[in-house]
């Protein structure tokens, strides 16, 4: 069975890949990355080269993902709840915008050759002591066994 696990130990940009910018030249809309996803995007990548994929190691075929993103916890956040070691995150940025980000930038990395691979995803978000994006690959067959 092929599995890829890690951990980037950053705190998960708040750029998605939502946030095009556009502008109409000669009548025509073109669009363009802001600052903030090209940032991100650059962050990413540089994470997921210290991870080490080679060819070798690329998936293939219908692949299961789960994906946890950690931001640090906020300063309003009180006392009691920084003493948990996590706490469910539900503010912006969304968890699909996020995740669709990290996985574009996982497939330009060679992690699997395109993201309509990924039959099985799951996302959470957290607020949290350490900062992190976790991040769990592994191939399953046709009817979502793993391998």
């Amino acid at each position: 069975m092929s599995r890829i696990n890690f951990e980037l130990s950053i705190a998960p940009p708040k750029g998605t890949s939502q946030q095009k910018g556009v502008f109409v030249a000669r009548g025509r809309a073109r669009f363009f990355k802001k600052k903030t996803v090209a940032d991100a995007e650059s962050l990413y990548m540089s994470e997921l080269a210290k991870v080490g994929i080679n060819s070798d190691d690329m998936l293939n075929g219908p692949i299961a993902c789960e994906i946890v993103f950690t931001w640090p916890y906020r300063k309003a956040e009180t006392k009691r709840r920084q003493a948990l070691p996590f706490v469910m995150h539900d503010k912006r940025p969304d968890a699909d915008n996020t995740a669709k980000l990290l996985l574009d930038c996982m497939e330009k990395a060679g992690f699997y050759n395109q993201d309509s691979e990924i039959s099985i995803l799951t996302i959470e978000k957290r607020w949290g002591l350490d900062p992190s994006v976790q991040v769990d690959l592994w191939e399953i067959n046709e009817i979502g066994e793993s391998l």
